[in-house]
């Protein structure tokens, strides 16, 4: 029994007059009050279930109003809390943007859907069912990635002095099939899956801060910004940092060499590759990334806004070889939330990093994605998932992602079965 309740039986069973008759009722109305107590703080620990929703995935969600309600519908019967909308990938917004009229950003999806919907705003026609639904709705943001879209109107308009360079001096439009050229493509890889804007450029980071502001502006009533690919890209096998040169790294365009030579007096592709010229090096990229995540989450959290990015599950890996560092954004206050992307199926391994993960914890919260596209034919792996998750408290569960499960009735019923 909780203390104050001990104390408060003793002072009744103490006064004058106190029956035995009397007394009976007191232990009902202690028990009555300890069991609210156990209700209420059952009810502070649930733990709230997010998802991502793409926005080019095989469902195309954002296509229509109606699918845009079916998605809402599935995510309220489902006990999902929050969604995370892609609004924004490959240069192309799902949403009102005046950069489109700038040239710098490609439309057409929601003209398309404005156009289909007879006026229908596609973003807010998402905050509005989801609000009616008391779920909240954060934009998703696909940061310094284009994917593979060579007619990308920031790529038109700027050049290809915008796309990032390696540690060999070759940008990654001159990668065949996006792969590696030379020797180093025999045994590193990119993933092959896009080209990324170089996070140093000022014109890259004004184009996504005019993104991002304009979201907030044109979007009051939405519920966060959430950032996605706001790293640098990195090789598998990956290497620690510029020190290990037998890899391949990423960076070393020429506005940032000459910024790096300002303040150094140092040319990252001719230096001597000591520790102390390479950790200068790093800390510079790592800077920039962490920079803008801090001038970003300035902005958004000052509209009452949320702001939270999708990290690196490992921790050490973001930091050292795509300059992620967002145990210092948790530890500095940059965000309210981080959502580590823990897809896998190795229970141990997940269970491990999510760990890891809690272990950083501390202004900023901590939601962990898991990969349940990866187990639409393992539904007992996504509960154990799942279940040990729950086990560690985090701030948020978040699935990836809505169009790879939405038609897999037996994960919907594991889904379901955390609420």
């Amino acid at each position: 029994m909780p203390l104050f309740l001990l104390q408060s039986k003793l002072y009744l069973l103490s006064c004058p007059g106190f029956s035995q008759k009397t007394g009976r009722c007191v232990k009902i109305i202690l028990f009555l009050l300890f069991f609210s107590l156990f209700l209420t703080s059952a009810e502070a620990t649930e733990i709230p279930l997010s998802i991502w929703v793409e926005c080019e995935g095989s469902n195309k969600t954002l296509s229509s109003e109606q699918k845009i309600a079916e998605m809402v519908d599935f995510c309220s019967d489902a006990g999902i809390s929050e969604i995370f909308v892609q609004i924004y990938r490959g240069n192309r917004a799902w949403f009102r943007t005046v950069l489109a009229g700038e040239g710098l950003v490609d439309d057409t999806p929601y003209r398309e859907f404005l156009e289909k919907e007879k006026g229908l705003d596609l973003l807010a026609a998402v905050i509005k069912k989801a609000h009616e639904k008391n779920i909240k709705v954060h934009g998703w943001i696909n940061t310094f990635r284009i994917a593979k879209n060579l007619k990308a109107p920031v790529l038109l308009k700027y050049g290809k002095d915008i796309i990032i360079v390696d540690s060999k001096n070759r940008s990654m439009l001159d990668y065949p099939d996006l792969n590696l050229p030379g020797p180093e493509g025999e045994f590193f890889s990119t993933g092959g899956d896009g080209y990324w804007l170089n996070p140093g450029d000022n014109r890259v980071r004004s184009l996504i801060a005019g993104l991002i502001q304009g979201i907030i502006k044109e979007y009051p009533d939405i519920d966060g910004v959430h950032l996605d690919f706001v790293r640098y890209p990195y090789c598998v096998p990956y290497s620690p940092g510029s020190l290990w040169m037998k890899g391949v790294d990423f960076g070393y365009n020429k506005a940032n060499r000459e910024r790096f030579s300002d303040a150094y007096g140092l040319d990252p592709l001719h230096m001597d590759r000591n520790r102390a010229n390479c950790g200068l090096w790093d800390d510079f990229r790592r800077d920039l990334i962490s920079g803008f995540v801090k001038e970003q989450g300035l902005a958004v959290r000052k509209s009452g806004k949320k702001f939270s990015a999708a990290v690196l599950c490992w921790p050490d890996r973001a930091y050292l070889s795509s300059f992620q560092d967002w145990r210092m954004w948790m530890e500095d206050d940059y965000l309210d939330f981080i959502v580590v992307m823990n897809y896998g199926t190795d229970r141990r391994l997940v269970r491990y990093l999510s760990k890891e993960a809690m272990a950083f914890r501390r202004g900023a919260g901590v939601y962990i994605g898991l990969g349940a596209y990866l187990l639409k034919q393992n539904p007992d792996g996504l509960k154990e998932q799942m279940s040990d998750t729950e086990d560690i408290s985090p701030d948020g569960i978040t699935l990836f992602s809505y169009d790879s499960i939405k038609d897999q009735p037996r994960i919907t019923d594991v889904i379901r079965g955390l609420n």
